[in-house]
């Protein structure tokens, strides 16, 4: 996709070097744990919705999370329409999600997923919607990379130079999907709002 890393500050750069990702991992701390799991878990739910008939219509947010059926909120992001859906949010979740979890670890990112797992959630049910997949965990995980950019906290995520222009070229690329028919672009914006307002607090708590 987008190439030409950027090094963090102080680390020497080989103009030369253009065949890894613009967004590769800077001095990883922490295993992605969090990240694997989750791409695992989605996977394997869908190889249940195979196997299970109407497991995909039972997990789905609906309205009825707001009236006696609240494990819909989290049970929806686990589903997805077919597989095609399941492939796209897998890929993106572990380009994004793993780069994350190994700058701030892996109970960062865990809590980070759950605000954005429930943002998107209720964010569909209030609107009155329907919708499955894993998508509006993947804006919160999208939206805490902008949250630490601006926070002092986990200076390997902030976004400078071919960095800074990736991040904006797939940020308007995936807002403009979210505007397609069929799209749940209230889920988008609740994950990211939320995965955002997390990742912000985070991001405050003291420098490292």
């Amino acid at each position: 996709m987008y190439r030409r890393p950027v090094p963090p500050p102080g680390d020497y750069h080989d103009p030369t070097e253009t065949t890894r990702d613009v967004y590769q991992d800077l001095s990883p701390r922490h295993r992605p744990v969090v990240t694997k799991g989750l791409v695992a878990l989605i996977v394997g739910v869908y190889a249940a919705q195979l196997l299970i008939p109407g497991l995909r219509e039972a997990f789905a947010v609906t309205p009825e999370a707001l009236h006696g059926e609240p494990w819909r909120i989290a049970t929806g992001a686990l589903v997805h329409g077919d597989a095609i859906h399941l492939a796209a949010n897998s890929y993106f979740g572990w380009y994004i999600g793993a780069r994350i979890e190994r700058q701030i670890g892996s109970a960062r990112l865990l809590i980070i997923s759950l605000v954005s797992l429930v943002g998107a959630g209720l964010a569909v049910a209030l609107r009155g919607q329907a919708a499955v997949g894993f998508s509006g965990v993947l804006f919160g995980w999208f939206a805490s990379w902008l949250a630490f950019h601006v926070t002092p906290r986990y200076p390997g995520l902030r976004l400078a130079g071919a960095q800074r222009a990736a991040y904006i070229q797939n940020l308007v690329l995936n807002l403009f999907i979210s505007l397609l028919p069929g799209i749940s672009g209230v889920a988008h914006i609740g994950g990211f709002a939320s995965g955002f307002a997390a990742a912000y607090l985070l991001g405050r708590k003291g420098g490292e």
